[in-house]
């Protein structure tokens, strides 16, 4: 059943998320609830930052990126913020760039890992590499505004072409700083995107066999872990796979 799943999603071969699957053993390790990420950054020059608050969002839970420093949410009234930087990922799978939790009843402490991702800057003509996952699985999230204020539901605007100076279309680079400033808002740009879900009979017994399925490679948790989320939020329009032949790149 989860082979069909996995074929269902379009996502890479058995035999390869067993790889990522191996490789992520850390990361379940070492950050298997939300507490563990808050309180320990990938490396002492970043943070795990909440970017949609501690709500869980539609299709992938609660999720923390990582920034090389936190949001200063009380700067400049909230109109012009000094963001820090993502840092995306790279090619080695143990290394992910966000990580996503399940918001369950309990403290947010608790919540546990369901999930990871991997984010790197868009060039409509040079999508990522990961291990042994194809090209082809990475898609696009869009750019737009995140309402991440005290008050704000945690959301996001996407991008319109009212925010930009230049044409917006899927072959586009948009960086945060392209974006026209938006009051109380905080800017995101354009990026390939991979999200890889662990099975939830999946662990990390003490000798390092995981249980369960392999992982699957989708834009939404195919466990729909999220829709028990007791604080969500919807996000419409935040995911695609782009056309790359559309933007005149060689196939």
């Amino acid at each position: 059943m989860l082979l069909l799943t996995a074929t269902l999603l379009g996502c890479p071969a058995p035999d390869c998320m067993e790889t990522i699957d191996e490789a992520l053993l850390p990361v379940k390790t070492r950050w298997p609830t939300l507490g563990d990420a808050l309180d320990d950054p990938r490396d002492p020059e970043c943070v795990w930052q909440l970017t949609h608050r501690e709500v869980s969002v539609d299709g992938m839970g609660v999720t923390v990126v990582n920034f090389d420093g936190p949001l200063n949410l009380g700067s400049a009234g909230g109109f012009g913020i000094e963001q820090p930087h993502d840092l995306f990922a790279g090619e080695n799978p143990r290394y992910p760039s966000l990580l996503f939790f399940d918001q369950t009843e309990g403290p947010r402490d608790t919540w546990p890992l369901i999930g990871v991702g991997y984010h790197y800057d868009y060039f409509p003509c040079n999508q990522p590499s990961l291990g042994c996952v194809d090209p082809a699985e990475f898609f696009v999230h869009e750019a737009g505004y995140h309402r991440v204020f005290p008050g704000q539901d945690g959301g996001m605007d996407i991008v319109t072409q009212s925010d930009l100076d230049y044409t917006l279309d899927d072959c586009s680079i948009i960086e945060h700083h392209d974006l026209d400033k938006r009051l109380f808002r905080v800017r995101h740009g354009r990026v390939w995107d991979l999200h890889i879900w662990f099975d939830p009979e999946g662990g990390t017994p003490e000798d390092g066999t995981p249980e369960g399925g392999p992982p699957v490679a989708a834009i939404e948790d195919p466990w729909l872990r999220w829709k028990d989320a007791p604080d969500s939020v919807v996000i419409e329009d935040a995911f695609f796979f782009p056309e790359t032949s559309e933007c005149g790149c060689l196939q």
